[in-house]
């Protein structure tokens, strides 16, 4: 089913009743584009997750979500089945009331091009699309509004604002409004005009007629500004004070109305992270991110951060593709593209569940393919979901009733988001630690421009077969098939003037230093969420925390103060050289000298201490 902002808020109670009786929801996004950038921000196959995601949240947040894909999956116990409705949400953040955040975004021509050829209706969403706010532009906006009616009144009222001299230039074009004005009032005539617009309104003028217009006509006339930007007022013929405030409550109540329906989409996606349904998505990564920076809070840079931010959004998340390459599957799905996979699925030894549409005009005919449509992406995600569930039944002898009847089985696939071309752990795990895997095998070769594979291919030919992964036409990680040939490699290929062999461990701790931050704040939008959920936190670094929890535990109080500042300023000079590295020779220096300026604090301590303790502690 296609919604758009004409019936969104018609079906919005069957979404509420159908999301509250899920069994699980399955989510498709059809995007403005993917990724932006050079090479350098490309997905690498000995990227950790944190370096994967900072490569994302450069080069792929810009893009604009057109289409939203859902389906939600229900199940019915009575006749041991599921049933599912379909929908595609077409979205597009636009609206006319007054603070609405006027978006930008990104296009990728390659993308468009892709889903005009699927058939995709760029009108019906740039038309029609569902606007949708973060929960910051959300609060912002509604902060705006309640301002300007607070001072709603002021501009109907006498003595709001002292006079201003009218403009010579602007005495004739006042004067003709003003004229306009009064033949509307002496108008008697029974087809006469409740009120009309005066067009052509700039806002000084708007500001002269609120003062001329009281001084001539007073309650006679009520004036108001139109909500479009056509620089317009309404003139209407005045009924007194009460009348006055009836129609500023009603202008109220539709600002407020126009408001919960610019948050539009936002609000599905709220109902959908209260409910803690599990959310079900293929190669979903990119999905997850944009739905949480388009429709929720805007994603901090920090991978932590980020990784806290999305889990308390989407509690439950399960990734197909990732289900896919586990050792239970991995010899039997030889393709994982949605298409691909759904086709194998439905074969032995699997078995596709029968399941059906619950609702008319929300559901899809399996004679018609409907690939990279919202709503049928959801829907093949589902199926292949449920096959899968129903393989790993069969497979410890129990029967697929619900998702219970798996529960402890598919806790091994949960929050875990498919990376692609990650090569050893393709994955990352939200609510918990990522794995990392051994990468003693893996090194970081620099070369002359001219190598190419061949030459990588003889230089590490001794040590056997190796997957070659380049980084640009000077650099590369190479891998080794047979891993106790590593050690071999680093004694055996270092000091050489024409290449440079440095272990994975090294060259990643060097890549940090260059780009480590001073002191990592706290994310915005982890805030504005820790505080609506009623959450004590401090806007201060990790590192200030730290040391006031020591403060407040331990005395005495002078020691600690100076200890604490002697502690942040060589923090700091500790930071500055890991970003600006030294040579060797000068290192060992900065070491001695650093070495000894500790070891004489500490001294100094430690006497400050025992004095204070003898002398100042039997007072």
């Amino acid at each position: 089913m296609d919604v758009t902002r004409k019936n969104y808020y018609d079906i919005l109670p069957d979404l509420k009743k159908a999301v509250s009786e899920a069994e699980f929801i399955s989510i498709d996004l059809e995007l403005t584009g993917l990724t932006t950038g050079g090479r350098e921000l490309d997905a690498m196959p000995f990227d950790t997750p944190r370096q994967y995601y900072e490569k994302v949240h450069r080069k792929a947040l810009d893009f604009l979500p057109l289409q939203l894909g859902i389906c939600i999956f229900q199940y019915d116990a009575k006749g041991e089945r599921y049933t599912y409705q379909a929908y595609n949400f077409y979205t597009f953040p636009f609206s006319n009331l007054k603070g609405f955040p006027n978006n930008t975004f990104q296009c990728q021509s390659s993308s468009l091009a892709f889903l005009s050829n699927c058939g995709f209706d760029f009108n019906k969403a740039f038309g029609e699309g569902i606007p949708f706010l973060t929960q910051q532009d959300e609060d912002k906006l509604r902060t705006s509004i309640e301002d300007r009616h607070q001072k709603m009144g002021r501009e109907s009222t006498k003595e709001t604002y002292s006079d201003i001299p009218v403009p010579d230039d602007m005495k004739l074009n006042l004067n003709n409004n003003m004229k306009k004005i009064k033949e509307f009032l002496d108008d008697g005539s029974d087809n006469r005009k409740d009120y009309f617009i005066l067009d052509r309104c700039n806002a000084f003028m708007r500001r002269l007629l609120y003062q001329e217009v009281a001084k001539e006509f007073g309650d006679a006339v009520q004036l108001e500004t139109c909500d479009d930007s056509s620089f317009a007022m309404k003139i209407s013929r005045g009924g007194g004070e009460e009348l006055r405030k009836l129609r500023e409550e009603e202008k109220m109540k539709k600002e407020w109305k126009e408001f919960e329906e610019t948050v539009g989409l936002s609000h599905l996606i709220k109902m959908i992270s209260e409910s803690g349904k599990l959310v079900i998505g293929h190669n979903c990564f990119l999905d997850v991110c944009h739905m949480v920076n388009r429709f929720r809070y805007s994603l901090p840079s920090n991978y932590d951060n980020f990784k806290e931010l999305v889990h308390h959004i989407f509690p439950r998340v399960l990734d197909t593709k990732y289900m896919s390459i586990a050792a239970q599957f991995k010899e039997l799905i030889p393709s994982n593209v949605l298409g691909h996979m759904r086709g194998t699925l439905s074969e032995a030894p699997f078995e596709m569940p029968i399941v059906e549409g619950n609702m008319e005009g929300r559901s899809y005919s399996d004679l018609v393919d409907k690939s990279h449509e919202g709503g049928y992406d959801a829907f093949m995600t589902g199926q292949c979901f449920l096959s899968m569930c129903q393989y790993l039944a069969k497979d410890v002898g129990r029967k697929l009733n619900s998702l219970n009847s798996i529960s402890d089985i598919l806790e091994n696939f949960e929050n875990r988001l498919y990376l692609m071309r990650v090569q050893d752990v393709p994955f990352m795990r939200l609510g918990a630690p990522d794995t990392k895997p051994p990468r003693n095998h893996v090194f970081h070769l620099k070369f002359p421009r001219e190598w190419r594979q061949y030459e990588v291919v003889e230089l590490f030919k001794p040590f056997g077969s190796v997957f070659i992964s380049f980084i640009d036409d000077r650099s590369a990680f190479v891998a080794l098939h047979k891993r106790d040939q590593a050690k071999v490699v680093m004694k055996t290929m270092t000091g050489n003037d024409t290449y440079k062999v440095t272990s994975f461990s090294t060259f990643q701790k060097q890549t940090e230093r260059k780009f480590l931050p001073d002191v990592q704040p706290s994310s915005p939008s982890l805030e504005v969420l820790r505080k609506r959920k009623s959450r004590d936190v401090s806007e201060s670094p990790d590192l200030f925390k730290k040391h006031r929890g020591l403060e407040q535990r331990h005395k005495p109080a002078e020691l600690l103060s100076t200890q604490y500042l002697l502690g942040i300023i060589m923090n700091r000079f500790y930071l500055d050289w890991l970003k600006h590295p030294v040579e060797p020779i000068a290192f060992k220096a900065f070491t001695l000298t650093m070495k000894m300026m500790l070891g004489l604090f500490l001294m100094i301590s430690i006497c400050y201490m025992i004095w204070y303790s003898l002398v100042i502690g039997k007072r």
